[in-house]
């Protein structure tokens, strides 16, 4: 079995960003006083403060575990070194401009989309190549083959 050291170096940035969320939302709620749920719920600001930052925290949770897991796998298969940087740096820029667009901006944001499309796309380019190494068309670094 391969030790998925590119993996950990990546995963523990992406907790480092995790934590960056979290500190966010719990600094959101102390200096606002809120405790439970996002806010007053009539439209002020310490409610829009809080639903973005809990929704920035909640869309990174929903979306990096299945990814890493996914990349250190493909690294733990013996995937391509070069293929899982660029997932894992793709996934990392993905989740540094959707969290700014949810932080920092308002309605449709241009950092809110591409931000999805780095997070995405390597996932299912992830599955894609995880498939056709475990049926045998692919073997490991594909292109330094030809």
């Amino acid at each position: 079995m391969i030790t998925p050291t590119l993996s950990l170096i990546y995963v523990a940035i992406l907790a480092l960003m995790h934590m960056a969320l979290t500190y966010n939302v719990i600094r959101i709620r102390i200096t606002r006083k809120i405790v439970i749920s996002t806010g007053r719920h009539d439209g002020m600001d310490d409610e829009r403060a809080i639903f973005r930052a809990t929704r920035a925290h909640g869309n990174f949770i929903e979306t990096v575990p299945m990814a890493a897991l996914l990349f250190m796998l493909i690294e733990m298969y013996n995937g391509c070194p070069m293929i899982v940087h660029g997932f894992f740096l793709s996934l990392i820029i993905g989740r540094l401009l959707h969290a700014h667009a949810m932080l920092f901006t308002s309605g449709r944001s241009w950092s809110r989309v591409w931000g999805m499309l780095f997070t995405t796309i390597p996932v299912f380019l992830g599955i894609i190549y995880t498939a056709l190494m475990v049926t045998g068309v692919l073997n490991g670094c594909f292109f330094l083959e030809w």
